[in-house]
């Protein structure tokens, strides 16, 4: 197994293909996405076995490292949608490999078929192994030690007995046909979604947390990653030093200082916020520093005032950054284009303030 570092900080643990043949480094595309990773222009051609091309987009620059980082490197990896199909391709037999108990294999589940999200070229394949080797079955199968830890090459017995050889290939014409069709035709709005386990978990924990108060309105907790709060810093300093600013840009705009007080009393008066006369030190707190966008060519809203919980506090991790991502449960704009132009009457809305309170108790 293999480690990389999300952008939010933390390590994810990922299964790795070591291929001292690639000149380049490989990672899924959608495993970058979900680690939040920058990505760069590429439009690298990669070239594989039977002179096979497949067109790499987008790379981006990624630290991979060890189970106790003892071993750490950055490097820059092609983004790609697969890199192969899942190995091993059925489960092989390891009931007659006696494994030494005093060896810490890289992937413990070595046997079980399972999708390959990494690939390590030649760039860092040598420089991750170690000297040590022991043999096993006469020889037939070697373990390799490396900086992830110990690697089984050779042979094993499989429940289906099939050759195969790990390369970037391309999709059959039927499949590519058929999602040009795909792309091209009507979305479906009775199509099954297919959601992530953390959407899932969200999902749960609206139902379990929300409640409504005597004004209708709805009260939930903030769905925080697993263990996340004890992350999170002092924040107040921060905010007060934001404030200031604040002070100074509106008291050089005396027009822009109105709009602002207005705003904030109307806030306070509609309930979204409330003073705190005494403050809960024991308890963890974020204090959500604001600043306003002013253009006063706007007739109807010159003046809007944003919250920015992403602003870090002095452990680098902001509110946002411990936050589970819900995913967005409204269909695509064009579904709902599509459906309004199917009824004879429409209604329209404006939203006036879209606002939440926030607590972390």
């Amino acid at each position: 197994m293999i480690f990389v570092k999300s952008t939010d900080g933390y390590r994810i643990k990922l299964r790795g293909l070591l291929d001292n043949a690639s000149t380049i480094c490989v990672m899924r595309e959608d495993i970058a996405i979900k680690l939040g990773f920058k990505f760069r222009s590429a439009n690298q051609s990669i070239t594989g076995i039977n002179g096979i091309t497949q067109a790499s987009k987008y790379s981006a620059n990624i630290e991979v490292s060890n189970r106790d980082y003892t071993f750490a490197r950055n490097v820059q990896f092609s983004l790609l949608p697969k890199i192969t199909d899942a190995i091993p391709v059925s489960k092989l037999n390891i009931s007659d490999l006696n494994i030494p108990a005093s060896i810490e294999l890289a992937d413990s589940n070595f046997h079980m078929p399972g999708q390959i999200d990494i690939l390590i070229g030649s760039e860092l394949f040598f420089e991750i192994l170690n000297p040590e080797q022991h043999y096993l079955q006469e020889g037939n199968v070697i373990l390799q030690n490396t900086k992830f830890g110990y690697l089984v090459a050779g042979t094993l017995p499989q429940s289906q007995q099939q050759a195969n050889c790990c390369l970037i290939s391309e999709p059959i014409l039927d499949i590519t046909v058929k999602k040009f069709f795909e792309l091209e035709s009507l979305p479906d709005d009775s199509k099954e979604i297919t959601k992530s386990e953390e959407e899932i978990y969200c999902e749960e924990h609206f139902v379990s947390t929300y409640k409504r108060d005597k004004t209708g309105r709805f009260i939930v907790r903030l769905p925080i990653k697993e263990n996340a709060e004890t992350l999170l810093g002092y924040s107040k300093e921060n905010a007060i030093k934001r404030l200031n600013g604040i002070w100074e840009k509106l008291n050089k705009n005396n027009t822009m200082g109105t709009l602002y007080k207005e705003f904030m009393n109307e806030y306070e008066l509609l309930g979204h916020m409330e003073e705190i006369k005494n403050e809960t030190l024991d308890k963890i707190n974020y204090y959500i520093p604001h600043h306003s966008v002013y253009k006063p060519e706007k007739t109807s809203t010159p003046l809007r005032v944003v919250f920015d919980a992403s602003a870090k506090t002095t452990s680098g991790f902001s509110l946002n950054s411990i936050l589970l991502n819900g995913g967005i449960i409204q269909q695509d704009l064009f579904s709902i284009v599509s459906r309004f132009r199917k009824h004879e009457y429409a209604f329209s809305a404006d939203i006036k303030k879209c606002t939440g309170r926030y607590l972390l108790i």
